[in-house]
């Protein structure tokens, strides 16, 4: 009755079990220790019936071991896979095993499944127990979600805003391709708070307490901060972000994504920039002050570094102002302008934009243009040192002149600038050279209007004393009552006062003349030396009336030059004029004539009264006087070096002055052109001609071999410079403008240009410029003369630091036409 109660029991038990077994939706097999399957639910049966895959069914009673020993070679892959794994387990090498794997149903579908083989070793025997689960849905969610994903991360990496996720730890899961390329840097190098690292050091705070506030809050936000890109640039980005949340509702993190906002910030900078640096030009009208306050205002916002620089009357550069919010870089800046010189000849640089009058943009400095611009190893090792990284030099251009450069550069920023910067930069100059020209007309008006009273004041002053003596004297003539003596010392003064008067009356008429144009010279090759001789002779009495020493230095080969003898007479008698004036009792006058390469060069020097620094740049203006009070100790109306200046440079030729202070006395020196003179062969005859010679059937030059390029849009003016010419034996080829002489320059190979300045289209300044950017077999140093209606000093520099050698102001005498060609080319008749 026991052992039947115990069958039924079991029987009972066995029942539930599979009845429970039944229930379940996955197929379920139990196997005993030989690999015998002992039970099975009705799941399993259902999908044991034939099959593409099980091929038969599988029901209680089959030999499963026996079936994964001779069945494995005829299944189908993943069935070999799954058997290999379940013999694993009844043979005891493993405990249990699992595998996904899929397997088309009846109608051809794809279906997948996952078979799980347990071992059991509980009620005192093994048993096997196999789950086998369809999992076809759930593999078709995850492909679902696989591919959201896929479209996800796609759509991210094409859009051009930088898109990152993080988790509700604050944990930044994911950045997109363009946050990546934007970075240079891994994904895991940015995940986490790694991307953090990246923020500018003056953002972090700020931009963690807002991500900090967003995250707590689980609200949107939005921010703007600046990250270093793969350049090594800060970048302003906008970033926005939203919250996330996963199926159930809870709080998932933040999605969100940046926006580069760098060039928009920059943008509106610049608008407000340009306003208030407006109001600081408009602010004063003392540009040197303006100047320097628009470089401080441009440091740091949109430049590291910041310099003004200047041209003077003569061509000088000046550095008004350099800038940088490390003072100790500045100071080291200056040490660097005072230790290295700037090459004016450069091609690149300050020196290339004063020049050219063109902006210039590096958006990268290289270490190869470092080495460019250093003087030496230590200048080099300095400037790597200030880790300058771009620079932008632009001109200040006012009314067609180049008045200086403004230069923006950056280093500690990372900044690169870009096109966009460079119009900026034009804009800015633009309105500096605006305020600089505004400024110095003011300071010229008030100067003209100050020289004018003064001169006028000392014209009166200059008049009145010796009219004074002649009508004082001519009244006690008159009268009768002197003694011969009195009567001959009267003679005497009211004819040296006459003089004086008439020598006033001359200087102004000669500044007449030059102001209008209508100074005329008789230009004819011409010797130096007795023309020096000539001047000194009549200016000794004078300097032995008043005690003052006067020696000379007479190179007898000092030079063939082409002028006007009497003109260049009058040169050196004002100096020594000059020079005698204001050299006291007992000091001395030296006069030296020499030469220097292709010029003759007269000195006057003197033991007088010196100049003052500020002085020497104008010392050559009209009415400029070195002590225009009413104390002055010496009379003159300031037109004497004015006329000397106009004289030597209506000859192509140029004046300076020097002094090393008050009371250390002066020195003017006179440059003028040489001529060539051939040599005889068979006498030996230095073949050099004096004024005045009559041998070799007269002084005209020769410009036989010769051709010359005429350049101007007149045709009346070219015709007649053609006929000038073409009667001295030159052969003239001309042309009315730019692009039709650079097309001659190119076929016919001239020996000299003569082109007019002021054409339409494109000017002389213009045509020297792109000449002088060719190299020398294509024309590129050809020697060239302007001709211009303008005959100011800043005229003549203009032309000259354009590319030609020669400035002419209009009208040009033929004989005058004829000595430029032959001093340009070394020739003479």
């Amino acid at each position: 009755m026991r052992l039947a109660r115990r069958l039924d029991t079991r029987q009972v038990s066995e029942d539930l079990l599979r009845a429970a077994l039944d229930t379940l939706p996955i197929h379920v097999a139990v196997l005993d220790a030989n690999g015998t399957a002992v039970a099975v639910n009705d799941t399993w049966n259902s999908f044991t019936e034939p099959h593409p895959f099980i091929g038969q069914q599988y029901g209680v009673g089959t030999q499963f071991l026996e079936l994964c020993r001779t069945e494995m070679r005829d299944c189908p892959e993943e069935a070999r896979k799954v058997l290999a794994g379940l013999r694993e387990v009844l043979e005891r090498r493993q405990q249990r095993f699992e595998m996904e794997y899929a397997c088309p149903d009846p109608d051809g579908k794809e279906r997948w499944f996952r078979f799980r083989a347990l071992r059991s070793e509980r009620g005192g025997g093994a048993r096997i127990i196999l789950l086998h689960e369809d999992i076809t849905e759930r593999k078709r969610a995850e492909r679902e979600l696989q591919e959201r994903e896929r479209l996800f991360r796609l759509m991210a990496d094409t859009t051009p805003g930088l898109v990152w996720m993080c988790d509700a730890q604050r944990r930044f899961t994911y950045f997109n391709r363009r946050w990546l390329e934007f970075r240079g840097r891994r994904i895991e190098q940015e995940r986490g708070r790694g991307w953090m690292d990246g923020i500018h050091p003056d953002d972090r705070r700020r931009s963690e307490e807002e991500f900090t506030a967003a995250f707590a809050a689980q609200r949107p936000f939005e921010l703007e901060f600046r990250l270093l890109r793969a350049d090594g640039e800060h970048r302003w980005l906008l970033g926005s972000g939203a919250p996330l949340s996963d199926p159930a509702g809870q709080f998932g993190g933040h999605i969100g994504s940046c926006v580069d906002v760098t060039d928009r910030r920059r943008a509106e900078e610049a608008s407000r920039f340009l306003a208030e640096a407006s109001n600081v030009l408009a602010s004063s009208l003392d540009y040197q002050t303006t100047l320097g306050a628009v470089a401080r205002l441009a440091v740091p916002q949109i430049a590291d570094w910041c310099a003004a620089d200047v041209l003077g009357a003569d061509g000088s550069l000046q550095r008004l102002a350099v800038v940088h919010a490390d003072l100790g870089k500045v100071e080291l800046a200056r040490e660097l302008e005072r230790r290295y010189s700037v090459d004016l000849e450069a091609d690149r640089g300050l020196p290339n934009v004063l020049r050219t009058g063109y902006p210039e943009l590096v958006s990268e400095i290289t270490d190869e243009l470092l080495a460019e611009m250093a003087g030496d190893a230590e200048h080099l090792r300095i400037l790597r040192s200030l880790g300058l990284r771009s620079y932008i030099i632009a001109p200040l251009i006012a009314r067609g002149r180049t008045l200086g450069a403004l230069t923006l550069m950056t280093a500690e920023s990372g900044r690169r600038y870009g096109m966009s910067d460079l119009a900026f930069a034009e804009n800015l100059a633009g309105r500096a050279a605006l305020a600089v020209d505004n400024a110095r007309l003011y300071r010229e008006a008030q100067d003209l209007n100050r020289m004018k009273d003064e001169f006028l004041a000392t014209l009166s002053h200059e008049l009145r004393t010796p009219l004074n003596a002649i009508v004082g004297w001519a009244h006690l003539l008159r009268d009768g009552k002197l003694d011969e003596e009195t009567t001959q010392r009267a003679i005497e003064t009211i004819n040296r006062n006459a003089k004086v008067q008439n020598q006033l009356i001359a200087d102004i008429l000669d500044v007449s003349r030059i102001v209008t144009g209508k100074l005329r010279l008789n230009l004819r090759p011409v010797e130096l030396p007795p023309i020096v001789e000539s001047a000194v002779e009549t200016m000794r009495p004078t300097a032995v009336a008043k005690g003052v020493g006067l020696e000379t230095q007479i190179d007898a080969a000092g030079g063939l030059v082409s002028g006007d003898s009497d003109r260049l007479q009058q040169v050196v008698w004002n100096l020594l004029s000059n020079a005698i004036k204001f050299t006291p009792r007992g000091g001395t006058v030296r006069v030296r004539l020499g030469r220097e390469r292709s010029h003759s060069t007269i000195v006057v020097e003197d033991t007088g009264a010196g100049m003052e620094p500020h002085v020497i740049p104008r010392i050559f203006e009209r009415f400029m006087q070195g002590d225009s009070t009413s104390t002055r100790t010496h009379g003159g109306l300031g037109l004497g070096l004015a006329i000397v200046r106009h004289i030597v440079e209506l000859h192509a030729g140029s004046v300076e002055a020097s002094s090393r202070g008050p009371g250390q006395g002066s020195t003017f020196k006179v440059s003028l052109p040489t001529v060539a003179v051939a040599a005889d062969a068979e006498s030996g005859d230095s073949g050099r001609r004096r004024a005045g010679d009559e041998t070799g059937g007269g002084h005209a030059a020769t410009l036989e071999g010769l051709t010359v390029l005429v350049v101007d849009d007149h045709q009346d003016a070219r015709e007649l410079m053609t006929a000038v010419l073409q009667q001295r034996g030159a052969r003239v080829v001309g042309a009315a403008s730019t692009d039709e002489a650079l097309e001659l320059l190119r076929t016919e190979k001239p020996d000299v240009l003569l082109s007019d300045v002021e054409m339409p289209g494109e000017d002389g300044y213009a045509l020297i410029r792109t000449i002088r950017a060719l190299a020398p077999e294509e024309g590129g140093r050809v020697p060239a003369a302007a001709l211009t209606a303008y005959a100011r000093r800043e005229d003549r520099v203009k032309t000259l630091l354009a590319g030609y050698q020669i400035h002419l102001a209009k009208p040009v005498a033929p004989e005058e036409l004829v000595t430029v060609v032959t001093s340009l080319t070394g020739r003479s008749g």
